[in-house]
């Protein structure tokens, strides 16, 4: 600014001078010379050149001694543009589209899930003889699904989520609110999954296969409770327990008298190096589930979304409660993954024995591009994978992942005679980027049926088109 200053000044006493040397505008006449004088003085020039150089010399000076503007200044239209109001909204992409005010006091995203299903059934006589009935190919929407969550003043959490697929058999998903820390931990309050299982808490867009495993027919899913959870502060433990109310048709409500299922989960990471690149997961959980209006039962149509009849089923079993354990572990070694879970229900019958329903299944995946699977530390289960060359970017062909599952659920002990089912699963993924993949999955099936019938087989072949945001 002073240099500004100092250089309008100058131009004002530049004009002022030429403005006095140019008055009346005419020459002053120049007197007669004397005889004997010496030839006239030359005429001065109209602006003084001593004056004009003194002039000169200040203004150097001046703008030498002018302090230069600091690097960090801003602008003076800069500073004077008035801060961002508390209640603007800022919308941006990460890992979905999210939204949130100045002071980050309310966020939010919005995103969903799109899984369309295809495939083939092969079944032998004796498999059809066994499920009676026979199963015929199908395409459909598996998950159709849109959700918002986000938090509010920062300590509270939401979700809301609905799943369009299944015509009218349309359901809420998650819908809880809770608080994000209290002097217990976390606490949940609405309809979410109970804490039981690695696989079942692994959401379906990050598992390794199109379905989860056949034991899964054993664990609790989403029902309606209250949860407390928590971790330490490296987060290399967690742990979670609550109170449920069954709610098997996803619609929010249930009624009866005392029904009420206790949940709980821990997870221990003994080994977390390189941000989840190599980690070993240990995990248990156990669950008392109480009978519904006497009566608890148990089904399965096998690893794949497609059977529309069920391969085992233990039917009515009359008891008053169930006892639930599950032992999970995982271990990832860069693109080497190992998982493998174990579940038991030991059935408190109202007569004879009490049977001890078992499933298990242990898989391996490779992914043939280096990625290796991210696992989500507070939660203690596995996450999207960051892909690291995503098809159609600089010649990208995205990531690709083979993975082989072994499983088994036996629900024939005691007095139940639901069957045994064995599954081979062989899946190929092509991660186009982190948020689509399409999948191929061939499941082969040994069914050993209640009623001592002759032992079936099948063969399944699927792929899916998957696609989150």
């Amino acid at each position: 600014m002073q240099t500004i200053f100092t250089e309008i000044v100058l131009e004002l006493v530049l004009a002022g001078l030429a403005a006095s040397g140019a008055c009346d505008g005419a020459k002053p006449a120049t007197p007669a010379p004397h005889p004997g004088d010496g030839p006239p003085p030359a005429a001065r020039p109209v602006v003084d050149g001593e004056r004009i150089e003194t002039l000169e010399e200040r203004v150097a000076r001046l703008e030498a001694g002018a302090q230069p503007a600091k690097p960090d200044e801003e602008p003076a239209a800069t500073q004077d543009k008035p801060a961002a109001d508390k209640g603007d909204i800022r919308a941006f992409w990460k890992n979905g589209f999210k939204f949130e005010t100045a002071d980050k006091q309310f966020t939010a995203q919005f995103g969903g899930r799109l899984h369309f299903d295809a495939g083939g059934i092969d079944t032998d006589d004796d498999f059809e003889a066994g499920i009676g009935g026979d199963e015929e190919d199908a395409a459909k929407f598996r998950r159709a699904r849109i959700f918002m969550s986000g938090t509010l003043h920062e300590i509270i959490e939401y979700k809301w989520q609905y799943d369009f697929a299944g015509g009218v058999n349309n359901r809420f998903k998650d819908v809880y609110m809770g608080l994000k820390d209290s002097p217990v931990g976390g606490i949940r309050v609405g309809q979410f999954k109970e804490p039981f299982s690695l696989e079942e808490l692994t959401s379906s867009n990050h598992i390794t296969f199109m379905e989860r495993a056949t034991a899964n027919s054993l664990t609790p899913q989403r029902n309606i409770g209250i949860m407390v959870h928590d971790h330490n502060e490296s987060e290399t433990f967690t742990w979670a327990a609550g109170l449920f109310k069954d709610d098997g048709s996803d619609t929010g409500e249930h009624a009866g008298d005392g029904e009420t299922n206790a949940t709980a989960r821990v997870t221990f990471l003994p080994v977390y190096e390189n941000e989840g690149e190599d980690l070993v997961h240990l995990g248990a959980a156990y669950s008392l589930r109480s009978s519904d209006e006497g009566m608890i039962s148990y089904s399965s149509r096998g690893p794949s979304g497609l059977p529309q009849i069920n391969a085992v089923a233990t039917g009515a079993i009359a008891a008053d409660s169930a006892d639930l354990f599950g032992l999970e572990a995982a271990w990832v070694r860069g693109p080497l993954s190992v998982q493998g879970e174990f579940v038991r229900s030991s059935v408190d019958a109202d007569s004879g024995s009490d049977p001890d329903l078992d499933g298990w299944y242990v898989f391996a995946s490779w992914f043939l591009t280096g990625e290796h699977r991210a696992y989500k530390t507070a939660s203690g289960s596995f996450d999207r994978i960051a892909v690291g060359r995503r098809y159609g970017k600089n010649g990208g062909w995205g990531a690709w992942e083979l993975a082989a599952r072994y499983g088994m659920l036996d629900l024939s002990d005691a007095s139940v005679d639901g069957g045994e089912l064995t599954d081979t699963t062989l899946g190929l993924n092509w991660y186009l980027n982190s948020f689509t993949r399409i999948m191929f999955n061939w499941v082969h099936e040994e069914l050993e049926p209640s009623g001592g019938g002759p032992d079936g087989e099948a063969d399944i072949y699927m792929v899916r088109f998957a696609f989150e945001f």
